[in-house]
Protein backbone atom coordinates (compact mmCIF):
# COMPACT_ATOMS: atom_id res chain seq x y z
CA UNK A 1 0.00 0.00 0.00
CA UNK A 2 0.86 3.40 -0.86
CA UNK A 3 -0.11 6.82 0.04
CA UNK A 4 -0.01 9.72 -2.67
CA UNK A 5 -0.53 13.25 -1.04
CA UNK A 6 -2.70 15.88 -2.44
CA UNK A 7 -1.83 18.32 -5.19
CA UNK A 8 -0.76 22.05 -4.16
CA UNK A 9 -3.86 23.91 -4.48
CA UNK A 10 -3.81 25.70 -7.67
CA UNK A 11 -1.80 23.14 -8.90
CA UNK A 12 -3.48 19.81 -11.55
CA UNK A 13 -0.87 17.19 -11.49
CA UNK A 14 -0.86 14.86 -14.96
CA UNK A 15 -0.19 11.17 -15.25
CA UNK A 16 1.10 10.50 -19.02
CA UNK A 17 -0.33 14.28 -20.24
CA UNK A 18 -3.70 13.19 -18.70
CA UNK A 19 -5.64 15.16 -15.70
CA UNK A 20 -7.58 12.97 -13.29
CA UNK A 21 -10.00 13.13 -10.60
CA UNK A 22 -11.61 11.62 -8.30
CA UNK A 23 -15.87 11.11 -8.58
CA UNK A 24 -16.93 9.14 -5.51
CA UNK A 25 -14.70 5.84 -6.11
CA UNK A 26 -14.03 6.71 -9.98
CA UNK A 27 -10.83 7.72 -11.37
CA UNK A 28 -11.83 10.12 -14.27
CA UNK A 29 -10.71 12.31 -16.70
CA UNK A 30 -10.69 15.95 -15.48
CA UNK A 31 -12.65 18.66 -17.74
CA UNK A 32 -11.48 21.56 -18.80
CA UNK A 33 -14.20 23.41 -16.38
CA UNK A 34 -12.65 21.57 -13.19
CA UNK A 35 -9.10 22.11 -14.28
CA UNK A 36 -9.74 25.63 -14.48
CA UNK A 37 -11.80 25.64 -11.14
CA UNK A 38 -8.23 24.14 -9.42
CA UNK A 39 -5.85 26.46 -10.87
CA UNK A 40 -8.28 29.71 -9.81
CA UNK A 41 -7.99 28.19 -5.91
CA UNK A 42 -4.96 31.00 -5.71
CA UNK A 43 -6.89 33.67 -7.08
CA UNK A 44 -9.66 33.24 -4.39
CA UNK A 45 -9.28 36.78 -2.21
CA UNK A 46 -11.47 37.87 0.56
CA UNK A 47 -14.21 40.03 -1.28
CA UNK A 48 -14.95 41.34 2.24
CA UNK A 49 -11.48 42.77 2.94
CA UNK A 50 -10.96 44.86 -0.30
CA UNK A 51 -10.56 48.23 0.34
CA UNK A 52 -12.81 51.49 -1.14
CA UNK A 53 -10.63 53.76 -2.31
CA UNK A 54 -12.99 57.07 -2.81
CA UNK A 55 -14.66 55.58 0.77
CA UNK A 56 -14.44 57.75 3.91
CA UNK A 57 -15.42 57.93 7.75
CA UNK A 58 -18.10 60.22 6.57
CA UNK A 59 -19.64 57.61 4.04
CA UNK A 60 -20.51 55.54 7.73
CA UNK A 61 -23.46 55.88 9.62
CA UNK A 62 -22.83 57.32 13.37
CA UNK A 63 -25.36 55.42 14.91
CA UNK A 64 -24.08 51.89 13.63
CA UNK A 65 -20.66 52.82 14.72
CA UNK A 66 -22.28 53.41 18.26
CA UNK A 67 -24.16 50.14 18.22
CA UNK A 68 -20.46 48.69 17.18
CA UNK A 69 -18.92 49.85 19.95
CA UNK A 70 -21.27 48.71 22.54
CA UNK A 71 -20.89 45.31 21.05
CA UNK A 72 -17.42 45.65 21.11
CA UNK A 73 -17.16 46.62 24.89
CA UNK A 74 -19.54 43.37 25.40
CA UNK A 75 -17.22 41.25 23.67
CA UNK A 76 -14.11 42.45 25.37
CA UNK A 77 -15.02 43.65 28.54
CA UNK A 78 -11.57 44.44 29.41
CA UNK A 79 -11.12 47.06 27.07
CA UNK A 80 -14.47 48.96 28.09
CA UNK A 81 -12.06 51.94 29.57
CA UNK A 82 -9.65 51.92 26.51
CA UNK A 83 -12.70 52.15 23.67
CA UNK A 84 -13.95 55.35 25.21
CA UNK A 85 -10.72 56.96 24.29
CA UNK A 86 -10.48 55.64 20.67
CA UNK A 87 -11.68 58.13 17.81
CA UNK A 88 -13.84 55.96 15.48
CA UNK A 89 -10.96 55.13 13.05
CA UNK A 90 -8.99 54.08 16.16
CA UNK A 91 -12.12 51.77 16.71
CA UNK A 92 -12.84 50.10 13.24
CA UNK A 93 -9.21 49.28 12.76
CA UNK A 94 -9.27 47.81 16.38
CA UNK A 95 -12.21 45.61 15.60
CA UNK A 96 -10.78 44.95 11.86
CA UNK A 97 -13.80 46.56 10.54
CA UNK A 98 -11.50 48.85 8.56
CA UNK A 99 -7.59 48.59 7.43
CA UNK A 100 -4.80 51.08 8.27
CA UNK A 101 -8.30 53.60 8.57
CA UNK A 102 -9.02 52.68 4.81
CA UNK A 103 -12.59 51.73 4.11
CA UNK A 104 -13.34 47.71 3.46
CA UNK A 105 -16.50 46.26 2.00
CA UNK A 106 -17.06 45.31 4.98
CA UNK A 107 -17.75 48.52 6.67
CA UNK A 108 -19.78 49.98 3.83
CA UNK A 109 -21.96 46.45 4.56
CA UNK A 110 -21.64 46.56 8.16
CA UNK A 111 -22.06 50.44 9.22
CA UNK A 112 -22.16 51.65 5.77
CA UNK A 113 -24.92 55.10 5.17
CA UNK A 114 -27.79 53.85 2.73
CA UNK A 115 -26.42 55.75 0.37
CA UNK A 116 -23.39 54.65 0.90
CA UNK A 117 -24.37 50.81 -1.16
CA UNK A 118 -22.71 52.35 -4.40
CA UNK A 119 -19.29 51.35 -3.23
CA UNK A 120 -19.86 47.75 -3.20
CA UNK A 121 -21.89 47.70 -7.26
CA UNK A 122 -22.50 45.56 -8.53
CA UNK A 123 -23.06 43.43 -5.14
CA UNK A 124 -26.24 44.27 -3.73
CA UNK A 125 -26.25 44.64 -0.20
CA UNK A 126 -30.15 44.18 0.87
CA UNK A 127 -32.22 41.99 3.22
CA UNK A 128 -35.73 41.11 1.97
CA UNK A 129 -38.24 39.76 4.29
CA UNK A 130 -41.40 38.64 2.81
CA UNK A 131 -44.88 37.53 4.64
CA UNK A 132 -46.63 34.83 3.05
CA UNK A 133 -50.52 33.96 3.34
CA UNK A 134 -51.42 30.13 3.73
CA UNK A 135 -51.95 30.51 -0.24
CA UNK A 136 -48.41 31.45 -0.96
CA UNK A 137 -49.51 35.01 -1.71
CA UNK A 138 -47.37 37.90 -0.65
CA UNK A 139 -49.11 39.63 2.09
CA UNK A 140 -46.22 42.33 3.54
CA UNK A 141 -42.55 42.78 3.14
CA UNK A 142 -39.94 45.23 4.00
CA UNK A 143 -36.32 45.17 2.32
CA UNK A 144 -33.59 46.17 4.37
CA UNK A 145 -29.99 47.99 3.36
CA UNK A 146 -26.98 49.61 4.61
CA UNK A 147 -26.11 49.30 7.72
CA UNK A 148 -26.88 45.57 8.28
CA UNK A 149 -25.83 45.84 11.58
CA UNK A 150 -28.72 47.88 12.20
CA UNK A 151 -30.82 46.15 9.65
CA UNK A 152 -30.70 43.03 10.90
CA UNK A 153 -32.64 44.12 14.66
CA UNK A 154 -35.22 45.79 12.11
CA UNK A 155 -35.72 42.27 10.13
CA UNK A 156 -35.46 40.19 13.65
CA UNK A 157 -38.26 42.29 14.99
CA UNK A 158 -40.72 41.38 12.26
CA UNK A 159 -40.53 37.93 12.32
CA UNK A 160 -43.35 36.41 14.23
CA UNK A 161 -41.84 34.18 16.60
CA UNK A 162 -44.68 32.55 18.59
CA UNK A 163 -45.13 30.71 21.71
CA UNK A 164 -45.61 27.68 22.30
CA UNK A 165 -47.64 26.19 25.39
CA UNK A 166 -47.26 22.78 26.65
CA UNK A 167 -48.78 21.52 30.56
CA UNK A 168 -45.54 19.51 31.71
CA UNK A 169 -46.84 16.48 33.69
CA UNK A 170 -47.58 16.74 37.79
CA UNK A 171 -48.66 20.63 37.08
CA UNK A 172 -51.55 22.66 35.73
CA UNK A 173 -49.54 25.42 34.92
CA UNK A 174 -48.59 25.88 30.82
CA UNK A 175 -44.67 26.29 29.97
CA UNK A 176 -44.12 28.99 27.29
CA UNK A 177 -41.47 28.80 24.95
CA UNK A 178 -40.48 30.43 21.77
CA UNK A 179 -41.64 28.21 18.31
CA UNK A 180 -37.74 29.26 16.99
CA UNK A 181 -34.96 29.73 19.43
CA UNK A 182 -33.89 33.42 18.88
CA UNK A 183 -30.31 32.82 18.65
CA UNK A 184 -31.36 30.19 15.38
CA UNK A 185 -33.16 32.89 13.50
CA UNK A 186 -30.40 35.48 14.22
CA UNK A 187 -27.51 32.93 13.32
CA UNK A 188 -30.26 32.61 9.60
CA UNK A 189 -30.16 36.36 9.11
CA UNK A 190 -26.39 37.27 9.79
CA UNK A 191 -25.77 34.50 7.24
Amino acid sequence: MFQIPAALKGFTIAFEGHYYGRDGEELVPLNLQKIELIRRQNENEDWSAGIISDAGLEDLDPKAIAVARLNYKTKSPEKITEVDSWDDIKFLNKAKITIKGKITRTAILLLGKEESEHYINPAEAKIRWVLKDANNNDRDYSIECCPFLLAIDKIYAKIRNLKYRYITEGTLFPEEVDTYEPYTIREALNN
